[in-house]
């Protein structure tokens, strides 16, 4: 059992150490930017945030009135179909 936290433990410092290099990377790459760029990245950041949401919400409410719906989920590529 040791021997399991132990790892765990070393897991999640590199886990931790890989996501500060992410936020580090892109704020680097957020400060490089222009202001019209920053911008258009956040709108595309939003509008997609806002497409799952809705594509959810779409599920939810075809699965409530069809109980024969199948939903697949193609975790390659992160796509649903239904």
């Amino acid at each position: 059992m040791t021997i399991a936290v132990v790892i765990f433990l070393a897991a999640d410092t590199w886990l931790f150490m890989r996501y500060r290099r992410y936020v580090r990377e892109t704020a680097e790459l957020r400060a490089s930017m222009t202001d019209v760029e920053r911008t258009r990245t956040d709108a595309l950041l939003a509008q997609e945030q806002n497409r799952v949401k809705i594509m959810v919400e779409l599920f939810k409410r075809q699965a409530k009135v069809d109980p024969t719906l199948h939903l697949s989920v193609s975790v390659d590529s992160g796509v649903m179909y239904l």
